[in-house]
């Protein structure tokens, strides 16, 4: 089995420091370095992600602040991302983000024995690039586990889902990735036999038909016959985070609350073997409904190739 990861770190600030006017960020002189000693209390600085926050910046229009700005990790913080504090133009990380990034892929990889590759802040060309050398590359009755995790938006004007790169804009859907984009690179991996998508961002729930429905499986022979039935289809699924609405990016202990779930069902599933259905209804699909406003979705792809069966995990043996 292969998986394909593309994960975004994205700092959110939902208003502007009043003390400090955007017209007037290049009259500012940068915040003074802190002492030697506040460093080691408090943590150390990330050139490279201050480097890549401040690219952005100028893309907002506002190179000043750029060199203002300051990110460090500090090793003080337990329940929380992160602080930006906005009269010294810093924002403090918490270290546990390294580990929660990659976890659902160490999941995977460990527990599993998928394959994986990883695109951390990946844009749209690198997500592109990507989802194209697997349709050309994958062996004949592979199967291919596609996990996204970042933000998600629903143009209502054309009535169509995206995923927003790391290099996506506000209001520019140039590099924005469509629902149409990703189904359509799916359906051309005509040698894969089973493709699993598990979206946790915005809106990702557009991108399926409706069916949501699961067989009720009583004895350990019924419940082997349906793993052969799902194995030896052709599908093309989707599980989502959420339907057509925002979803929660927190509320999972570091995770999002659907992230969290996902994880839960992964570790605990009491059979070695099982379907992407049964893990959703079983750990997925309540557990975040009952937490949040977002009620989390499993389907076909639209129009994607899907014909029958689901992917199915089989766990390693210890």
């Amino acid at each position: 089995m292969a998986m394909l990861s593309l994960s975004q770190l994205f700092f959110d600030f939902t208003g502007s420091p009043k003390r400090v006017p955007i017209r007037s960020l290049r009259e500012f002189a940068p915040a003074p370095e802190p002492k030697k000693a506040e460093v080691e209390q408090v943590g150390v600085r990330d050139e490279g992600l201050e480097s890549q926050a401040g690219e952005w910046l100028e893309q907002l229009g506002m190179p000043g602040a750029r060199k203002l700005l300051r990110v460090e990790w500090n090793t003080r913080l337990r329940s929380t991302a992160g602080y930006a504090h906005y009269p010294h133009w810093r924002i403090e990380l918490n270290p546990r983000l390294r580990d929660f990034e990659g976890q659902v892929e160490r999941t995977l990889k460990e527990n599993f024995g998928f394959e994986t590759r990883l695109l951390r802040n990946a844009n749209r060309e690198e997500i592109r690039l990507a989802l194209s050398e697997y349709r050309r590359k994958l062996d004949t009755n592979a199967d291919l586990l596609i996990y996204f995790a970042g933000h998600g938006v629903y143009d209502k004007d054309v009535d169509k889902a995206y995923w927003l790169p790391v290099d996506a804009r506000d209001g520019d859907d140039a590099n924005w990735i469509s629902a149409d984009d990703v189904t359509t690179s799916i359906k051309g991996m005509l040698a894969a036999k089973h493709v699993l998508v598990i979206s946790d961002s915005c809106y990702s729930g557009t991108l399926v038909r409706g069916t949501n429905n699961i067989n009720k499986l009583t004895t350990p022979l019924e419940h082997d016959q349906y793993l052969r039935k799902m194995s030896d289809g052709i599908s093309r699924t989707l599980m989502a985070s959420g339907g057509n609405e925002p979803v929660a990016d927190g509320g999972g202990g570091g995770h999002s609350i659907f992230a969290s779930a996902l994880l839960r069902g992964l570790a605990q599933f009491d059979a070695p073997i099982f379907s992407a259905e049964e893990l959703f209804f079983q750990f997925v699909r309540e557990p975040v409904a009952g937490k949040s406003t977002q009620t989390p979705e499993y389907n076909p792809l639209r129009n994607s190739g899907h014909e029958s069966g689901d992917f199915v995990f089989v766990r390693r043996k210890p």
